[in-house]
Order: structure tokens, then C-alpha cells, then sequence
């Protein structure tokens, strides 16, 4: 799992993860993505084109975020899911967080 910053305008943080975000995925990015989206102050936008998995602790993660960023008066939107990724998001409840 790798986590990049793809842009960090005044207006918006888009972050970009590529592989799967499961136990050993979350051990990898978990701290940098706490940290990255932690009193970000502007809404996040995470690019999941190249996510190829996501397992229950990868939705805690984010919905962790989630949380975060809310706390703050902002959103944080998942983008461009593969169709298999989005249906996950669904059934778990959390299509608020689907751009």
C-alpha cells in the first residue's frame, strides 16, 4: 500500500493510495494518513483508482478520517472506485463518503 500526496491546493488535499488496504496495508499508511488529513482545515479528496482491495480495518481507517475531517466543517470524499470497491462502501453503509 502506498500513500501520495497528488494535490495540496489551498482549496483541497487529494491523496492518492495504490494496492490493498487491509491489515498490513492500514500498518503501512495508517500513521502518515492520520497525520496528513489531522486539522487539515479544507475538504479531502482520496483518489482509489489503484486500490485493489479494502478490508474491514481499511474502512475503519478511513472512516476514522472521516471523522476527523468532519469535526472540522469539511468532507472527506472517496473518488474513482473501481465498481467491486464502490459495492464494499455500499453494502457497509458508507456511500456518504463516494464522491
Amino acid at each position: 500500500m502506498e500513500l501520495n500526496i497528488t494535490n495540496e491546493s489551498g482549496e483541497c488535499l487529494v491523496l492518492s493510495l495504490t494496492g490493498k488496504l487491509d491489515a498490513p496495508g492500514v500498518d503501512i499508511i495508517g500513521t502518515k494518513f492520520l497525520g496528513l488529513i489531522n486539522h487539515v482545515g479544507k475538504p479531502v479528496f482520496l483518489d482509489f483508482s489503484e486500490v485493489t482491495y479494502v478490508s474491514s480495518i481499511g474502512i475503519r481507517l478511513l472512516l476514522n478520517g472521516w471523522k476527523m475531517v468532519n469535526r472540522e466543517g469539511f468532507k472527506m470524499q472517496i473518488m474513482n472506485t473501481s465498481p467491486e470497491i464502490r459495492q464494499v462502501f455500499i453494502i457497509a453503509g458508507f456511500e456518504e463518503m463516494l464522491a
